[in-house]
């Protein structure tokens, strides 16, 4: 499948958790570049930042072909928001970014 529809069904899935209480803080900031900003506004940039969370998403395509031209750039990025105390996880399709938006979230509600 291609980034866009694994990146849909993600975007699905967080609101889908995000309903289930009042934790508007996390849905004021989920949306980074994907729905507001063109693809690959920001080079390097992850494609989606929860705050409250302190997690960043690079969403890929389950089958990675050749290697982006921004993966340097990217990876420096990714290494910055890390020291930072950011989550920084690079996923290839929706299964994966759910894998660790879960393991988070999980987190973020036992702190509540």
């Amino acid at each position: 499948m291609s980034e866009f529809t694994e990146s849909k069904k993600f975007v699905n899935y967080v609101i889908s958790k995000l309903g289930e209480g009042s934790i508007f803080p996390l849905v004021a900031g989920c949306f980074n570049k994907r729905f507001y900003k063109p693809p690959g506004f920001i080079a390097g940039m992850p494609d989606y930042n929860i705050p409250a969370l302190n997690l960043f998403i690079e969403m890929k395509d389950i089958n990675p072909g050749e290697v982006k031209k921004h993966k340097e750039k990217q990876e420096a990025i990714h290494e910055l928001l890390r020291t930072q105390g950011q989550h920084v996880y690079t996923c290839f399709g929706y299964k994966k970014a759910r894998e660790k938006f879960d393991y988070h979230y999980s987190i973020y509600k036992q702190t509540c």
